[in-house]
């Protein structure tokens, strides 16, 4: 049976000994979630409907507890393998068009988008009616185009290493081929079936309808 988190026990980052107590009685009550074991061996807890490795439901758990949205926070949501490293790239390229959109000293053009944007602390600029007129919106296409992207240096040769994980990641899978339905050639047509029944389910009375 699905267990819920009490707000009281959250993880929290630091040192001091009140922090450990709620770590500690976080990690009590994560005991008590149902989990089963993963392709890699590690757990997954179900919370919510979903299921979690330990160290993504420590943090989704405190955000929960602890973040409070302002009206100019931008989040970029994207569920797995669907453009996460592009989306990022988009936004980040858009939210400081003013000073690096087309510039060669543009941090995309140096780090991949997700060292970029590890967390969104953006505020968007006005809308300037002005920037389509002179080729803002080009400049950002192009540089986020996947050619340029996945042609830059840093993601065909150095590494990422995402918070929490010890192992680093070579950057190059993060740009594959950029072709719309290479999922056939990885997933056998009843995988796929069974990937759109899930998000069907899923999404119902949402409103949002993907085409299959």
């Amino acid at each position: 049976m699905e267990s819920s988190l009490p707000s009281s026990q959250i993880l929290d980052s630091g040192g001091s000994a009140e922090r450990k107590n709620e770590a500690t009685n976080y990690n009590e009550v994560m005991s008590t979630l149902p989990k089963v074991k993963g392709w890699r061996g590690c757990d997954y807890y179900l919370y919510q409907g979903f299921r979690y490795d330990a160290l993504v439901l420590k943090g989704l758990v405190s955000v929960q507890e602890h973040f409070h949205p302002q009206s100019t926070d931008i989040f970029v949501a994207s569920s797995p393998k669907t453009g996460t490293t592009w989306l990022k790239a988009l936004t980040f390229a858009i939210l400081t068009r003013s000073r690096l959109s087309g510039s060669t000293t543009s941090s995309l053009l140096t780090k991949m988008p997700h060292d970029c944007v590890p967390f969104l602390e953006f505020q968007l600029g006005d809308q300037n009616p002005k920037e389509e007129e002179g080729g803002e919106v080009q400049k950002i296409t192009s540089m986020c185009s996947f050619e340029e992207l996945s042609s830059l240096e840093v993601n065909k040769n150095a590494e990422h290493r995402a918070p929490g994980i010890s192992i680093p990641i070579q950057n190059s899978v993060f740009f594959r081929k950029g072709e719309i339905g290479d999922w056939a050639n990885h997933l056998t047509p009843e995988m796929g079936a069974r990937l759109d029944d899930i998000m069907e389910k899923k999404l119902k009375g949402s409103g949002l309808k993907l085409p299959r």
